[in-house]
């Protein structure tokens, strides 16, 4: 009976489809993940911290409305950033502000507190000092990140669904600052009005493959999927509505079995991904920075987030984040003029 032998054009068409895959998974799902993952690191403790902070008698009808509320600023928000977010960049040249792309650290310092229950010198470390170590960057780091990203939602998802199918009572690893009153709700929804509008400037200021003009991928779906506004803002609602089910606090009292290696991986993945994006995210200004200016900002980032408690202090810092960033494009401006005239 003859056997069948491969020929050189099953070999190409094979090739081509693996190449096809991998270049996919680079073009398209990594910078899917990264936003999915960025949104949840600081949109989630705002709108659980609402949730768990609404009336007891309140019932179900509450919690809908906050979700409600959430998805639309978060829709409506993006839908009119969106377009005009390569003008913020070239007009205000905000992606060169280590400020800037600080919020990130400190979003990634509050959410380390949630997850170990305190701010440790391990964790500060990792969010701070370990990304500054990658010197030579490679430009496929975030297919990592993104893999680490992935395994940590998986993580969460089943820790999640673990939880509520054993109904499980739930025992909070840090004060989250339930919101008690009218102010400390505003305040909530303030912070993340903020993020809403940091979240698509911050993202788009992250320069993937696809992006560059010799690269340029116009066959692949999701490459014009991200670039598209209304595809794009409700890819980041659906992500934020689905995030509130993920749990992030540890079990209270006996552990159902297995929980302290799902969590320890969760834990794991977690400070996996931020190190590794936040060394990318070190990487995407335009112009070189200095490690000085770097490595400060990231300092005085972390260690905000490490001592932050109270929703009135992160809005405070909310306020503050413009003039300070304005302040250091200037400084930043005024130096590349004195370097010219040099």
């Amino acid at each position: 009976m003859p056997q069948y032998t491969s020929t050189s054009n099953d070999d190409n068409y094979i090739q081509h489809v693996s190449k096809s895959f991998v270049q996919m998974w680079i073009e398209d799902v990594t910078p899917l993940i990264l936003d999915a993952f960025v949104l949840h690191i600081w949109a989630n403790p705002l709108i659980r911290s609402l949730i768990n902070g609404a009336p007891e008698n309140s019932g179900i009808g509450e919690t809908v409305s906050i979700v409600t509320v959430a998805a639309l600023l978060t829709f409506v928000v993006n839908v009119c950033i969106h377009p005009h977010v390569l003008q913020i960049h070239k007009r205000t040249g905000v992606c060169d502000s280590p400020l800037f792309r600080a919020i990130w650290i400190f979003s990634t310092a509050v959410a380390t507190r949630r997850y170990t229950g305190g701010g440790t010198v391990m964790s500060f470390t990792i969010i701070t000092f370990l990304p500054l170590i990658y010197t030579q960057v490679s430009p496929h780091l975030p297919v990592v990140s993104a893999l680490y990203g992935l395994l940590f939602f998986c993580l969460s998802a089943g820790r999640s669904f673990l939880v509520l199918f054993r109904q499980e009572s739930i025992g909070l690893t840090m004060d989250t600052s339930f919101p008690r009153d009218s102010y400390s709700v505003g305040f909530h929804w303030f912070v993340f009005l903020f993020g809403c509008v940091h979240h698509p400037i911050f993202m788009s200021s992250q320069t993937y493959t696809s992006d560059s003009n010799k690269y340029q991928i116009e066959s692949y779906f999701f490459v014009k999927w991200r670039h598209s506004t209304l595809p794009l803002a409700a890819f980041r609602t659906i992500v934020l509505v689905v995030s509130v089910f993920l749990q992030e606090s540890n079990l209270g009292g006996r552990p159902y079995k297995y929980h302290q290696g799902v969590e320890f991986l969760e834990i794991l993945f977690l400070f996996l991904a931020v190190s590794t994006f936040t060394a990318w995210v070190h990487c995407q200004h335009v112009h070189l920075n200095t490690l000085r200016n770097i490595s400060t900002t990231s300092v005085v980032a972390a260690s905000c987030g490490m001592i932050v408690e109270k929703i009135e202090q992160t809005a405070f810092l909310c306020l503050l984040a413009p003039i300070a960033i304005a302040l250091d494009l200037y400084y930043i401006t005024r130096s590349d003029i004195v370097k010219k005239n040099k």
